[in-house]
């Protein structure tokens, strides 16, 4: 019963720092898409137009990190998608 008490614990802390990469590299991900944005490459190609210059992509990988870190944000008005 101990061994899997230990196994449990290691495999809850694998999770844990997986979690913690992948919400790493989608912060880099979202920074990489707002210099685009900004207009430091030319201009995101992910913008959708009418939107005031969103970024589509950064938007969804900012609500993917508030997931991951468990503060996830109220869904925008109209958006159709979560």
């Amino acid at each position: 019963m101990e061994g899997m008490i230990e196994m449990a614990a290691a495999l809850k802390k694998a999770i844990a720092e997986k979690g913690r990469e992948v919400e790493r590299e989608l912060r880099e991900l979202g920074i990489i898409h707002r210099e685009y944005l900004s207009g430091q490459h030319g201009g995101c190609p992910c913008i959708v137009l009418g939107s005031r210059e969103r970024c589509i992509m950064a938007d969804t990988i900012e609500r993917g990190v508030e997931e991951l870190a468990g503060r996830p944000m109220p869904a925008a008005a109209g958006n159709s998608f979560n």
